[in-house]
């Protein structure tokens, strides 16, 4: 319900508000949640979970009484009579209409866990569907994230280039006052113009980028081609500080999709081998029948008469060949679940491996920004005291050049350190199956 509200919102919003400019904004929820309606490889597993669910309905109807009608007219021939030695034979009249009306009911009553195993087996392949669903939403949206990180990167490094590009500009502005007052050589106007080209180019590089981005972005949610989608730099502020190792162990051990598809496996596998096992078993049914025939053919003469009788019961059915057929199945079913219980230990195993990595990247990503915060900071002090020697004529156009370069250097990695941090954190709740 939530998803379809915000589906609503956003259609309002790009039909009203953003008609004119064509510009979406959107956050990582608004991004999955409009990829929850658009994507094909979604589409195919929503199918799959419908289907599994009609299937295991199909599969509880199993324990509903079997009951069938049958309604036939038949053309009888006449008969003939002999003696047991084919001696002294006679013609027998037989009126040549003949009718047969059957109704027939029966119920399961036992059939050594099959009916109910069966059943459980069909609501596992249920839950593994859904599972698979789950998963494949997962990987898109982590795929859809990588794309939409690296737009909202590139789009903050066009504002950082934008503030450096401002800055060269006004020292371009100042040294050029400077040149017509003669105090400043045309060797080092031109150093710091070519500075300026510098950065247009690199900026330049960066919007087509975001354009190459955008357009992925587009592809992947099935979105018209000219409208250009802003991602919210607000989500780098949403980091808070991560927490222990073990506690997101456990939501891994609670949330892994890998780990319940692995459990589920390992149900399915035991179901599987008490299905085997209760071909051994007897299997014990309630029944009813009616019976409606005529003319009476087991009378000689024939009696043109309509024959009624019913009858109930119980009945029990036993095949002894599964005494020597069964046993190989059970065994093969019994090494399934081995398989399966060796499969789940080396997935638990590999999920904790994946957990524990990219907990440590995530703690990195931390103390990156942490010093890349401070880099900035350092680089920014090394630039204003350059200035303003460079004002006093104690530090040369180089100095001042190194400097604006360190400040530039050290935005571009702190921006990509921050977007760095917010992937890790969305790693670690992709591993975690909490995207």
């Amino acid at each position: 319900m939530k998803q379809k509200l915000l589906l609503f919102l956003i259609t309002v919003a790009m039909a009203l508000g953003m008609q004119a400019q064509r510009t979406l904004m959107l956050t990582p929820e608004t991004l999955f949640a409009v990829a929850d309606s658009t994507e094909q490889s979604l589409r195919a597993a929503r199918y799959a979970v419908e289907a599994t669910a009609k299937e295991t309905k199909a599969a509880e109807a199993s324990r509903l009484p079997d009951i069938s009608v049958s309604l036939s007219a038949s053309y009888l021939g006449d008969g003939y009579v002999w003696n047991r030695n084919f001696s002294n034979g006679m013609a027998v009249d037989i009126p040549h209409f003949g009718t047969n009306f059957a109704l027939s009911a029966s119920q399961i009553i036992y059939a050594g866990g099959a009916v109910s195993n069966g059943i459980a087996l069909s609501k596992q392949w249920h839950r593994m569907a859904e599972l698979d669903y789950a998963k494949s939403r997962q990987q898109v949206y982590f795929r859809l994230l990588g794309d939409y990180l690296n737009l909202l990167k590139a789009q903050s490094l066009v504002l950082v280039y934008d503030e450096n590009i401002g800055l060269a500009e006004r020292v371009i502005t100042h040294l050029e006052a400077k040149h017509e007052q003669g105090t400043v050589l045309q060797n080092a106007l031109t150093r710091y113009e070519l500075q300026l080209e510098n950065l247009k180019l690199q900026r330049m590089r960066i919007v087509n980028a975001c354009t190459i981005y955008n357009r992925q972005l587009l592809k992947a949610l099935d979105l018209d081609e000219d409208i250009r989608i802003v991602a919210d730099s607000g989500v780098v502020n949403r980091h808070t500080a991560p927490e222990p190792s073990i506690a997101w162990h456990d939501r891994a051990a609670n949330g892994s999709i890998d780990l319940q598809q692995m459990e589920a496996a390992v149900t399915m596998s035991r179901l599987q081998e008490r299905v085997a096992q209760a071909e051994r078993l007897p299997k014990v049914a309630l029944f009813a029948q009616e019976h409606l025939d005529g003319p009476v053919t087991i009378e000689v003469p024939v009696l043109n008469k309509n024959f009624n009788y019913w009858v109930v019961g119980v009945g029990i059915s036993y095949n002894i060949s599964s005494l020597y057929k069964t046993g190989e199945k059970v065994r093969a079913a019994r090494l399934n679940t081995q398989r399966a219980l060796a499969q789940s230990e080396h997935v638990e195993e590999q999920v904790g491996n994946a957990v524990e990595e990219a907990y440590i990247r995530l703690c990195e990503a931390e103390n990156e920004v942490e010093v890349r915060g401070k880099s900035v900071e350092l680089a920014k002090q090394n630039y204003d005291i350059t200035a303003k020697r460079y004002v006093n004529d104690l530090a040369l156009l180089t100095d001042m050049l190194d400097a604006s370069n360190a400040v530039l250097a050290a935005e571009l990695e702190l921006k990509n350190a921050r977007i760095n941090r917010l992937f890790c954190h969305y790693k670690l709740q992709f591993v975690c199956g909490e995207l």
